[in-house]
């Protein structure tokens, strides 16, 4: 299979896994800014958006551990 019949099957999954709008690839695959400082900036969404995800399964993994009074008192304390 050739590279680019291979990104289409790939965006074309994207597309139906809910990214009807292009979700972060958007601006490339759906808006046609096909150069790379725009395929760099949604390289760099998507990394974040893993970043955020990891951190919050930590959280979520401690939570898990934690007791119901000490997840209250975490609601409790300001965080934000």
């Amino acid at each position: 299979m050739s590279k680019f019949d291979r990104c289409l099957e790939l965006v074309r999954a994207y597309y139906d896994a809910g990214n009807l709008a292009g979700g972060f690839l958007h601006i490339v695959i759906s808006d046609g800014n096909v150069d790379d400082g725009y395929i760099d900036y949604c390289e760099d969404l998507v990394q974040e958006e893993q970043r955020q995800n990891q951190m919050a399964l930590e959280i979520i993994a401690l939570l898990r551990k934690m007791t119901i009074a000490e997840r209250t008192r975490l609601y409790r304390t300001p965080h934000t």
